[in-house]
């Protein structure tokens, strides 16, 4: 019995939590948010450009990567750790507005910025970009990535 009632409330939280995401999809360049389409994305110049559904570009993402050291070969106890790459890719992308002076960096994915931009509400149903939500979003999302790297000095 009290196995079952365990299942029930666990089905019921997952339920609950699954609800209040978004569900995020980007086929063929048009992105979705919970099947109804919201923005465009496209590579242009090197870069990823946001654009409305009726085309006018928003938002430019440039995309980094750099190198640091990685932790599976720090792992001690792991006989295999040196056949592990000594480092692996960090990507983050420099966000910029192309209407507003707003420029971020992040670590998000595509599809958890693209469920960012949705949950803030900086772009709305018509197109319209609200400059308030978007300096609130860089405030919250924007981390120092680029001034953080490290210097990785690799010995083999």
């Amino acid at each position: 019995m009290k196995t079952k009632l365990l299942i029930l409330i666990s089905v019921l939280f997952a339920t609950s939590y699954n609800s209040n995401a978004q569900k995020v999809k980007i086929k063929k360049g048009i992105v979705s948010v919970d099947d109804k389409e919201y923005l465009k994305t496209n590579k242009d110049y090197g870069n990823e450009i946001i654009s409305t559904l009726d085309g006018k570009d928003i938002i430019k993402l440039e995309w980094n990567s750099f190198d640091v050291p990685n932790p599976a070969r720090n792992n001690a106890n792991d006989p295999a750790r040196y056949n592990y790459p000594a480092t692996i890719k960090n990507w983050y992308a420099v966000a910029s507005f192309l209407d507003f002076n707003i420029t971020f960096e992040t670590e998000l994915s595509q599809k958890n910025i693209f469920e960012a931009l949705y949950k803030d509400k900086v772009v709305d149903e018509s197109g319209k970009v609200n400059e308030e939500n978007a300096k609130s979003l860089a405030k919250k999302i924007h981390k120092n990535v680029s001034g953080n790297r490290p210097d990785v000095l690799i010995i083999y």
